[in-house]
């Protein structure tokens, strides 16, 4: 009895509910999940059904045209927490009372989220410090690993959201999200911005701890960050980048040598790094390269997505692609003379040329041209002549 208490739904107009399995009517989308057997088909007519749906068996749920869950007021819209169940063909409504249109719970297997449209979810989760609300969120437990697997979410529209269309929370595995229309999604503040500049930030697909992701065929737009993963794995491919500055972050461990995502679009992009509290570093597929300028680390490397990619560094005024190499190709020093960079002429200069002549040290290209004042290819005495002339001031 508590239980159909938790579910119970009002229907607010007259529809139609039928177990096709069973041949059976009901009047009310909660009772009919509640009173059917495993593996049968639920079909709603169009119409209102006002609250929360819990589905804890194996079911086929489907909507019509014109079926909506109103979760208005609902923490969530439709909570899976069974294996082999399918979502199909609902508008489901929040407001900023609701965390997420669609909740999977941890250790569910073989879920298909279709043809649904999700809208409306404004509450922050109160079970975590996360700022995001989420039109379908799928999540495991990371103590206990028991995630979500083999979840197939498809074909939806997801829009209006504050903070995040889909979110797999720490540890999924074998997500499959193609083909959905993920849209104006509402920006909150993030602890870590992904572009800084930026002070909120809307997502369309966030992950973390996500194992053989898959994401393709999918539409984003006007959204921050279309695809934002830390420690995950996955391809990414055929998607379209509508109004979205970040097409791609990832976030991993400082240990790895790269992130671990098939990353295959047709727009151009231009990647940048940045290391995150000398723990983490986030890769960043831009839209443009004025938005790779301002995710990248000063002193880094932004490549292209040209085949080969170009590389595009910082001269010594900082600009990104600037023509200013400074003295001798380094920007450390700005005066011939100064062989160890120190940004002084001075007697330790004279030191370390003497002691290369007479030793034969080999001085790297950029020690050479800063002194070799001669310009003869060659450290002799009459360049330790002319830098003991400049440090006297003649």
């Amino acid at each position: 009895m508590n239980r159909l208490i938790t579910i119970f739904l009002l229907n607010f107009t007259f529809s139609q509910i039928f177990n096709t399995t069973t041949g059976t009517e009901y009047s009310n989308l909660a009772l009919a999940v509640y009173f059917a057997n495993s593996g049968d088909t639920i079909q709603a007519s169009p119409g209102n059904y006002s609250g929360s749906l819990y589905i804890d068996k194996s079911l086929n749920v489907e909507g019509s045209p014109g079926s909506v869950i109103d979760a208005t007021d609902q923490y969530f819209g439709v909570l899976i927490a069974s294996n082999d169940i399918t979502v199909s063909g609902f508008e489901i409504i929040g407001n900023d009372m609701t965390v997420s249109g669609i909740t999977v719970n941890p250790g569910t297997q073989n879920i298909v989220i279709d043809n649904n449209v999700i809208h409306g979810m404004g509450l922050a989760n109160p079970s975590n410090e996360s700022p995001l609300s989420y039109g379908i969120l799928a999540y495991g437990n990371e103590e206990v690993p028991n995630p979500p697997i083999n979840v197939t979410i498809s074909n939806n529209e997801i829009y209006d959201i504050t903070g995040a269309g889909i979110s797999l929370g720490e540890v999924t595995a074998y997500v499959s999200i193609l083909n959905n229309y993920i849209h104006d999604i509402n920006a909150v503040v993030l602890p870590e911005n992904i572009v800084p500049q930026d002070d909120f930030t809307s997502i369309g697909i966030t992950a973390l701890f996500a194992e053989s992701l898959t994401v393709s065929g999918n539409t984003f737009e006007n959204v921050t960050v279309g695809n934002s993963y830390g420690f995950s794995s996955g391809s990414i491919s055929n998607n379209t980048y509508i109004q979205t500055p970040v097409l791609f972050s990832s976030i991993y461990f400082n240990t790895s040598l790269e992130d671990n995502f098939s990353f295959n679009e047709s727009n151009d992009f231009w990647i940048s790094s940045r290391e995150i509290q000398n723990i983490f570093t986030m890769n960043t597929y831009c839209s443009s390269l004025e938005i790779a300028q301002q995710t990248a680390a000063s002193g880094s490397t932004i490549f292209t997505s040209d085949i080969p990619a170009l590389e595009i560094t910082q001269d010594c005024s900082g600009t990104w692609g600037g023509s200013d190499l400074g003295v001798c190709g380094t920007c450390q020093t700005s005066l011939i003379g100064d062989a160890n960079q120190d940004r002084f002429v001075d007697i330790l200069d004279v030191v370390m040329i003497v002691n290369a002549i007479v030793n034969q040290a080999n001085f790297s290209d950029i020690e050479m041209c800063l002194s070799d004042l001669d310009e003869n290819d060659t450290l002799n005495v009459i360049d330790v002549v002319s830098i003991i002339h400049i440090i006297a001031g003649d």
